[in-house]
């Protein structure tokens, strides 16, 4: 079959639009170390653990997670910040998040991302983990056996009453998402009827 140029842009189109579409990793503290851990930097009613971010764009939030593990249920919650440097407000947190759930790793680390949806606007963000609120009652812990992707971690933690920044590398936390305009763009080209490309007479 002769590929013509309008039948190339339809193919490209939908393989951009598939891409657009789909979510992806929009941030990654660290790459992935080994798996099937039981301890590390621990999560609880007392310890938080975060990691800040920031988009240059609008996101749709689809999943957030993670290198963890835990004993029962504990909470994830996206939280604004003020500057890429910021620390969240609250003591520990801020009662209304953006968005928060609840999940149970298991006992044993892995990757994973559990479903969480939000909508944030450019700017600076946190993504917080911890037990004590919004119905979490367990423990967790995030293992420090990853490999850090430089300029990305921006890792913190809530200990000993207050916010800090200091000693806390190498664990893993991620965001999953949908660049929104990107996704509109490839909307706007799907709305749009393709020039088709005269044909020449034949003889």
């Amino acid at each position: 079959m002769r590929t013509t140029p309008f039948t190339l842009a339809v193919v490209m189109a939908l393989a951009w639009g598939s891409r657009a579409t789909r979510a992806e990793p929009i941030y990654e503290s660290a790459d992935l170390g080994w798996t099937g851990g039981g301890s590390g930097p621990g999560v609880s009613t007392t310890q938080f653990i975060g990691s800040r971010f920031h988009v240059d764009q609008a996101v749709e939030v689809t999943g957030i997670g993670g290198h963890l593990g835990s004993d029962g249920t504990i909470f994830g919650a996206l939280v604004s910040l003020d500057s890429p440097t910021a620390l969240p407000s609250g003591s520990p947190i801020v009662s209304d998040p953006l968005a928060v759930t609840t999940f149970d790793a298991g006992l044993r680390s892995r990757d994973l991302v559990v479903p969480l949806s939000a909508t944030l606007e450019p700017g600076d963000y946190a993504l917080i983990f911890g037990s004590g609120w919004f119905g979490a009652t367990g423990t967790g812990f995030l293992p420090a056996n990853n490999v850090v992707i430089p300029g990305r971690s921006a890792n913190f933690w809530w200990r000993r009453g207050a916010w800090d920044s200091v000693g806390l590398t190498e664990t893993r936390v991620v965001v999953d998402g949908i660049f929104l305009d990107v996704a509109a763009g490839c909307r706007r080209w799907r709305g749009k009827k393709a020039r088709r490309e005269p044909q020449r007479p034949t003889r």
